[in-house]
């Protein structure tokens, strides 16, 4: 029995609401959890070519920023005083910034999405997506293994490892389904 079940009969119980109204609030709960395990037969994939779209957005805040960072750079070229100093101290780390955060979402807008959803065993459900570039995140875990000496971060990094060997299985739509101890479902799509 999940929490929000519970929860609807403890209210029940209390007289805070009538049978009618707790039959309709399990029913909810039951159309969700099935909604759930629709999903985790992949009978309803995200549409991961509007999300690789999303590029777009962190591309234009990150192009717009250093636009207005240069201007201010180049307005400030023949200031020699204090104050025009600390400005260009202050611009000239928020421009480069904004022109690495450029390259890498442009760079994101060939890069394979991953696309997460959790329901936990409450109830609550969250999603989320991004870029996720396989061959660097491998490279860094290869990299980690090098200065790991405790075996709890080995596992880690061969859990990850294994995590990233299963997603590459995959075929285009199918999710990779993960049962969680705790009784979260987590499922990832890639695309």
């Amino acid at each position: 029995m999940t929490l929000e079940q519970e929860k609807i009969l403890s209210l029940l119980e209390e007289g805070k609401i009538n049978a009618a109204e707790a039959d309709e609030l399990l029913a909810t709960i039951d159309a969700s959890d099935m909604a759930f395990d629709d999903l985790s037969s992949g009978e309803n994939p995200p549409d991961m070519s509007r999300l690789r779209q999303m590029w777009r957005i962190p591309f234009s805040i990150s192009l717009t920023i250093l636009g207005l960072s240069a201007t201010i750079l180049l307005s400030l070229r023949g200031v020699k005083d204090r104050r025009g100093r600390f400005i260009k101290t202050l611009t000239l780390p928020i421009t480069i910034l904004a022109a690495l955060a450029a390259l890498v979402s442009y760079w994101s807008k060939s890069a394979p999405w991953i696309h997460v959803r959790v329901q936990q065993e409450s109830g609550q459900r969250f999603a989320i997506s991004l870029p996720l570039p396989l061959q660097p995140v491998r490279s860094g875990i290869d990299m980690a293994r090098q200065w790991v000496t405790d075996d709890k971060s080995g596992d880690i990094l061969d859990a990850a490892s294994e995590f990233l060997t299963a997603i590459d299985s995959q075929e285009a739509g199918d999710p990779l389904t993960i049962d969680v101890d705790d009784g979260d479902k987590v499922q990832v799509f890639v695309g």
